[in-house]
């Protein structure tokens, strides 16, 4: 994978994973929410949505779908960041 500067990135996708449906937000990088929507967990919609903002920061946590979904990401030319619940206590206060 080719190596790139972080602060470059134009877009953060993140994705809130779920057994069938992934909340998904796309950030600009100011942090305006440019969209907000529900997909299906699958290999089809996750891909529709990582062609349609190329080259952006995926994140995630870690969960049983994260591995599939953030090789899937990297194949699309994505920089993925799968984050550890536990290890993030604001996320785990929530």
């Amino acid at each position: 994978m080719q190596e790139r500067n972080n602060d470059s990135l134009p877009l953060t996708i993140g994705l809130d994973l779920g057994s069938r449906q992934t909340q998904c937000a796309v950030l600009a990088s100011d942090g305006e929410r440019i969209e907000e929507r529900k997909i299906s967990t699958n290999a089809a919609s996750l891909s529709r949505l990582l062609e349609q903002y190329p080259e952006a920061r995926v994140v995630m946590e870690a969960s049983t779908p994260a591995r599939w979904i953030s090789r899937l990401a990297s194949e699309h030319g994505h920089e993925v960041i799968v984050a550890n619940p536990r290890a993030i206590p604001i996320i785990t206060a929530s």
